[in-house]
């Protein structure tokens, strides 16, 4: 920021071809560099990388190098909104739930290897709400001078994670103010229903195995989200499982589900599975089992 080249309004690329550069990974990614600068990448003097721009501007502190932001290049007819940022950010915390060791790192010391030496610099969290806001887990803010202030957060409360999305803040402190008032108003209209099923399921006769009955369990815990304050002490469970299966079994098979009911409508079923393999009976087995009845 105090090189005279930040005082001008405009520079010719060449004078950035021997500079010290730290520019966005997305810059790095999408080829974007050697376009805007004229020159192949592995010729350009590359010390370090940013995801956001903040974490850039620290680098150019500690006197790293210089930070390169590429604002207003963005297609004017790209549009997103705040539906898909949501579900985006509902697959990344399903598929990726370790993502939340990261996000709910308030500071971190980054230590930075370069041809100049080493340096440390403390990075913090610019997601505001995770000192803020009960539950917070994450995840991630964003700005540029079109987007403006952006961000997807993330909260738990009483088992139900929700997700806040806000696009187009005027600043950084209203974008987490309206995440915080989004959040308070959907764990106000949520109630979540548990049935963790550890009741012991009756077993089922086995036709022609080498054992007459087998145990069988649910396949997991059911959950229903409710939004339109319906009594939740109404619902009803139904267990519909056969009466007979015939051998052979393997654990795991469907055996019936438990289907759950709230005022006459279903609103969900998990299914029930047998619980351990049957082996369909040969001659021999019979012919054991004859010897026992004719003893006995």
């Amino acid at each position: 920021k105090d090189d005279p080249l930040a005082e001008r309004e405009s520079i010719d690329p060449k004078e950035l071809w021997n500079k010290p550069l730290i520019v966005s990974r997305q810059a790095q990614c999408d080829a974007a560099l050697p376009e805007l600068l004229g020159r192949k990448q592995e010729k350009l003097n590359i010390v370090g990388s940013y995801n956001l721009l903040f974490s850039g501007s620290l680098m150019v502190e500690e006197g790293m190098g210089y930070a390169l932001a590429f604002d207003k290049t963005e297609d004017p007819n790209h549009y997103t909104t705040a539906r898909d940022i949501a579900i985006m950010s509902r697959e990344l915390v399903t598929r990726f739930p370790q993502i939340y060791d990261y996000t709910t790192v308030w500071m971190e010391d980054i230590t930075h290897v370069t041809r100049q030496g080493t340096k440390v610099f403390g990075l913090t969290n610019t997601n505001k709400l995770l000192r803020s806001y009960e539950g917070c887990k994450g995840l991630k803010t964003g700005s540029t001078s079109i987007a403006k202030y952006c961000l997807s957060a993330t909260a738990v409360r009483n088992g139900i994670e929700l997700i806040s999305v806000i696009m187009t803040a005027p600043n950084s402190k209203t974008r987490f103010a309206n995440a915080a008032a989004l959040l308070n108003y959907g764990f106000g209209k949520c109630v979540l229903y548990t049935d963790e099923n550890k009741d012991v399921l009756p077993e089922i006769r086995v036709k022609r195995g080498v054992e007459k009955t087998v145990p069988c369990r649910y396949e997991g815990e059911f959950n229903y989200l409710d939004t339109d304050g319906a009594d939740l002490s109404a619902i009803k469970k139904e267990i519909v499982m056969q009466e007979e299966m015939e051998a052979p079994l393997l654990n795991g098979d469907s055996a019936g589900e438990a289907q759950y009911f709230l005022n006459g409508k279903k609103i969900g079923a998990v299914k029930l599975l047998v619980d351990k393999d049957v082996e369909k009976a040969g001659f021999f087995d019979y012919l054991k089992e004859a010897w026992y009845a004719y003893l006995c």
